[in-house]
């Protein structure tokens, strides 16, 4: 087993002594794969003490997340480096001679995720070297897990699974990634087709929000079925219902105001990952990333929820979120002069309907 740091970890002796225990001789070395003089070494080593390797599973990485504009190019080569020199190393220096090959990879490749852009293209280089590998007759299976709850990262650091769990990712329990590892080995060789398996991405029924969704390639066919049924009945979604039913109710123009400032927050904090508490309504949006891309994200989403006319000039140029949300309040079509639609009276429905009849007249 070799990893950059193996012998740092806290729980390695323990991990190394269940393994022995169950009959299996083990042996940890410090090694960076993405350096082929180092794999180089470690494996002549272990020609010397142990059979031919026949197995590989290539589990390498490293996070370096960032907004992809505010990336610099060492973030971008410390997160791609260990999957795709690292799996090119593998594949080199033992490549022909194993019975399994196996890349665990991440379903982050396959769908994207905000600041994570190195860390998908490692995973979409594995995806794209198991199908290279199995089109040459050899072993290669890319498992593009999902967060996995029980153990490593996702477990390890707070918040991150309620944030991914927003974006529609489903869990993976350890057993369950087990299996799907087991079943990857018991099957090495595969059409290219078949080289890789995605997991953990759910289906839910009100998805709008999530922006891989809105592709025809992750529909299901329940999903396919909403959306025709939406786009003939004039249907909204339920967060769209709650924001807009939220703007003809306000009773002033600040209420609704923080009522679109706390729905903004609540977005970005899904787009960026970030908690809520640490998205200030004084700052301007520039300050989480973002940009020219993510504000036609925004845009449209605002169109849609606050049923208003706002361009991504407003969204970029409004110098705070509090700023922004004024803007949509005075836009919407379900806030009038600081009162709902639903507040106003008769008379003064008669008095806005004469005047514009009296303009056209005139």
């Amino acid at each position: 087993m070799v990893s950059r740091s193996a012998a740092l970890q806290n729980d390695a002796e323990l991990y190394l002594n269940r393994l022995k225990a169950q009959g299996c001789r083990v042996i940890l070395k410090n090694c960076n794969i993405a350096n082929e003089g180092e794999i180089s070494g470690v494996l002549s080593e272990c020609a010397s003490k142990f059979p031919n390797i026949k197995g590989v599973i290539q589990a390498a990485m490293v996070l370096q997340d960032s907004v992809f504009e505010h990336m610099n190019f060492q973030q971008w080569q410390k997160a791609v480096h260990p999957k795709v020199a690292g799996t090119y190393n593998l594949h080199r220096q033992l490549g022909v001679e194993l019975d399994i090959f196996v890349m665990l990879s991440s379903s982050t490749g396959v769908v994207g995720n905000t600041s994570q852009a190195n860390y998908a293209a490692g995973r979409t280089f594995e995806d794209a070297f198991a199908r290279y590998r199995a089109s040459q007759g050899l072993p290669a299976v890319s498992l593009d897990l999902g967060m996995v709850k029980s153990v490593g990262y996702v477990s390890e650091t707070k918040g991150v699974a309620e944030r991914l769990a927003k974006l529609g990712w489903r869990p993976l329990g350890e057993q369950e990634v087990f299996h799907i590892l087991e079943t990857a080995m018991l099957h090495p060789r595969r059409d290219p087709r078949s080289s890789q398996i995605i997991t953990g991405l759910e289906a839910l029924e009100n998805d709008d929000d999530i922006v891989c969704r809105r592709e025809p390639r992750f529909w299901t066919p329940k999903h396919q079925h909403n959306q025709r049924h939406n786009s003939t009945t004039g249907n909204r979604s339920n967060d769209s219902i709650t924001l807009q039913d939220g703007l003809s109710n306000a009773e002033s123009s600040e209420t609704a105001v923080a009522l679109v400032t706390g729905a903004v927050i609540g977005k970005l904090s899904a787009m960026f990952m970030l908690p809520d508490d640490e998205i200030k309504d004084s700052a301007p949006l520039s300050h989480y990333g973002v940009d020219s891309l993510v504000a036609v994200e925004l845009r449209n989403w605002l169109n849609t929820h606050a049923d208003c006319d706002i361009s991504i000039f407003d969204v970029l140029q409004s110098i705070s979120l509090k700023a922004l949300a004024g803007k949509v309040v005075e836009r919407s079509k379900h806030v009038v002069n600081g009162k709902s639609w639903g507040s106003l009276n008769f008379v003064g429905y008669g008095i806005i309907c004469r005047c514009f009849r009296y303009k056209r007249i005139f």
